[in-house]
């Protein structure tokens, strides 16, 4: 037989910028080029009762801002960490597991937001002054980092089924 322990954490990503969402107060944590995440709040899950609450954290210190389409707008994407830890009792052997869940912000369209369009360059800038200040991005902006996003991401996605369809790791 073996022991269990699931864990489950949660990472914003806004404005190029990782985000820990379950901690009591949201955070800023560490992401390397390659995707590791260090300085997140994991919390043990020992029953099912337990998720709910975990997930209401979470979306409840995600990013939202009004937008013309939606009151509640995420302006982020969100990872869900679950890793599951395993010992087998006998042996002593230990194994750990990982499974992420993403869910992406969807593109922007500055028409049916209500936002004015906002180049990467003065979206970027503003971002910056926005960690600086404290001052809230504005919906525009946020859009052109959210599409800037998204491309980024299609883009390694691409090239990573292309570095698997060649039997090569991505990197």
């Amino acid at each position: 037989t073996s022991a269990h322990t699931l864990a489950l954490s949660a990472v914003e990503f806004y404005c190029f910028t990782a985000w820990d969402l379950n901690a009591d107060k949201r955070g800023m944590v560490t992401s390397t080029p390659n995707g590791d995440v260090f300085g997140h709040t994991s919390t043990i899950i020992s029953s099912v009762a337990e998720i709910a609450p975990f997930i209401e954290r979470v979306y409840g210190n995600r990013k939202v801002s009004k937008t013309k389409m939606n009151k509640g707008s995420s302006r982020s994407h969100v990872c869900i960490i679950l890793t599951l830890y395993q010992v087998e009792r006998a042996s002593g052997d230990f194994r750990q597991s990982m499974f992420s869940i993403v869910d992406l912000a969807g593109s922007e369209r500055p028409g049916k937001t209500g936002a004015e369009r906002v180049d990467g360059l003065t979206a970027v800038l503003e971002a910056k002054k926005s960690l600086e200040t404290g001052k809230e991005l504005r919906v525009a902006a946020q859009g052109s980092l959210i599409n800037m996003e998204l491309t980024l991401l299609t883009t390694a996605f691409a090239r990573a089924t292309e570095s698997w369809k060649k039997g090569r790791a991505f990197k």
